[in-house]
């Protein structure tokens, strides 16, 4: 399964009208795709089916389901999230 970055969630690089994939548009593990002539970053992450794990503290300040989580959603958001000291959440 593949988890489509909403138009909501994109950064400003993949929000923009445009027609094809640049090497910079799409970082944190997604890829790019052109649907009907508008290219979008794709998260090829699927966590319904991860053992889950513990929940994990992410440098955003939120707490995450599981790393995989926390991937999905540093991928979605287009920005750097890493594992945190569980303080921090």
């Amino acid at each position: 399964m593949w988890c489509t970055v909403s138009d909501a969630d994109a950064p400003a690089a993949s929000s923009t009208e445009r027609d094809h994939c640049s090497a910079d548009m799409c970082r944190y593990g997604a890829v790019c795709e052109v649907k009907a002539g508008k290219a979008y970053c794709v998260c090829p992450y699927d966590c319904t089916s991860s053992d889950g794990g513990p929940a994990v503290c992410g440098t955003d300040g939120r707490r995450h389901k599981s790393l995989c989580h926390l991937i999905l959603q540093a991928c979605r958001s287009q920005r750097l999230i890493r594992p945190a000291m569980a303080d921090r959440c």
